[in-house]
């Protein structure tokens, strides 16, 4: 018997507990199907850029040495602007982050470091989303992520992980909507096939490099 995705509450999804159903009820999700029918509104490319190459204004991500001592500004008891030399490609730069504080001691010279942000060419200034520390944790370098809309105190990262969840538990549910003579014809990956891996493959965007992003609706072709 099939299993009705929209019937089930999205606290099944593991992950999703404390204020977090609160939190996607205000998106509109209350279920299962609901959320795997959230789709991104766009996706951030993580390809390594080369600073010679990117124009004024891009969102870029560079791999760096820290090459100075951290600077921080305080404004209030919350509110921050943090200033880090960083070494890219032979040419010194200024890394900004607002209200990053906690990374100060993280910023210790000599060590590798991966930003993403918005570049000020004239100045030589990349005002820093996000940052990555080479060898702690799984890393983003050469991915393309969904980005979702989000509010409150969902973030990008969560929702990108609890997708991939939803999917991996219920994947294998989803129904099919691909006609047979099209699954056989093109040589096509089931989306009930196996562990919800196909789902995961065909859907989401889990964040690997050749893996299809969460709201593409195509198929997998099956390795031979």
């Amino acid at each position: 018997m099939a299993v009705d995705l929209y019937a089930l509450p999205v606290t099944q999804v593991s992950g999703v507990k404390g204020k977090k159903p609160e939190e996607l009820l205000a998106l509109g999700i209350t279920s299962v199907g609901q959320l795997l029918d959230y789709y991104p509104f766009r996706y951030e490319d993580y390809t390594l850029r080369d600073l010679t190459q990117v124009k004024d204004g891009d969102k870029i991500t560079v791999q760096g040495t820290i090459a100075g001592v951290p600077q921080v500004q305080m404004y209030g008891r919350t509110k921050s602007r943090m200033t880090c030399k960083i070494v890219v490609d032979s040419l010194f730069i200024t890394a900004v982050w607002f209200n990053r504080h906690f990374l100060r001691d993280k910023l210790t010279a000599g060590s590798e470091i991966v930003l993403t942000g918005k570049w000020d060419q004239k100045r030589l200034h990349l005002t820093v989303s996000e940052s990555e520390f080479p060898g702690q944790g799984k890393s983003q370098i050469g991915t393309l992520q969904p980005v979702y809309s989000v509010s409150g105190a969902l973030t990008q990262k969560w929702m990108r992980q609890t997708m991939k969840q939803a999917l991996l538990q219920f994947g294998e549910m989803i129904p099919e909507v691909l006609p047979a003579e099209l699954l056989k014809k093109y040589n096509l990956l089931a989306a009930q096939a196996g562990d919800g891996a196909a789902a995961y493959a065909r859907r989401p965007g889990a964040g690997t490099t050749g893996e299809a992003p969460h709201g593409v609706r195509g198929a997998v072709p099956v390795s031979a």
